[in-house]
């Protein structure tokens, strides 16, 4: 069987000598010791081939409670973090929820539809309005632009984009006078909620 070789690099970045696999296994088995520094922490050092002692891993147990058993406060940071995730989800049905009361008020009828409270709104018009939420949401978790967004800007920016892109479709929507207006709008929140409905999944 071949002699494995074990090569470490000292902080210089200079090449030490070169050891047996096994050698270098034992050495730092036999010299690895484990220590908790009064801020919390604790370190775990090991004798390199040249005697120096070099520190190989540190972790912080401020927040880990005894059994290995995560602290309130890391499970309320938990916990914070599957609500504002799920913020995303929720968008997509509270925006399918309140459509249909909105194309039937007298407000919407009055001021943006421009027609009569007790006229209904045409049916093309009206299923305009809903199914362009649902392209527009369409558009944005296609594979290709969802994924470009993931890779690009990265996971928390772009949920943050698309609860911006969102703000922005409602301030549309609520200050639309026609029903052209409120188009873009509709399309434009289904944007955020497409890419909000890809992007949450990874987070």
């Amino acid at each position: 069987m071949s002699v494995l070789s074990f090569r470490a690099r000292a902080r210089t970045g200079s090449l030490i000598s070169t050891e047996s696999a096994l050698d270098a296994a034992t050495r730092i088995r036999s010299t690895t010791t484990d220590q908790e520094l009064p801020d919390g922490r604790v370190s775990r050092s090991f004798t390199a081939e040249d005697g120096e002692t070099h520190t190989v891993s540190s972790r912080n147990l401020q927040d880990v409670a005894p059994g290995n058993k995560l602290s309130c406060a890391k499970k309320a940071r938990v916990a914070l973090i599957a609500i504002f995730s799920a913020l995303g989800s929720a968008l997509f049905g509270l925006d399918i929820g309140y459509i249909g009361p909105i194309l039937e008020s007298s407000s919407f009828k009055h001021d943006v539809a421009h027609i009569a409270k007790e006229q209904k709104l045409d049916s093309g018009k009206e299923g305009l309005i809903v199914s362009l939420f649902s392209i527009g949401a369409i558009v944005t978790a296609f594979p290709v632009i969802s994924s470009y967004f993931v890779d690009t800007w990265g996971r928390k920016a772009s949920i943050t984009l698309g609860s911006v892109v969102f703000i922005i479709a409602s301030i549309i929507q609520a200050t639309s006078d026609q029903v052209s207006t409120f188009l873009i709008g509709r399309f434009v929140a289904g944007m955020s909620i497409g890419l909000l409905s890809s992007v949450i999944v990874l987070y």
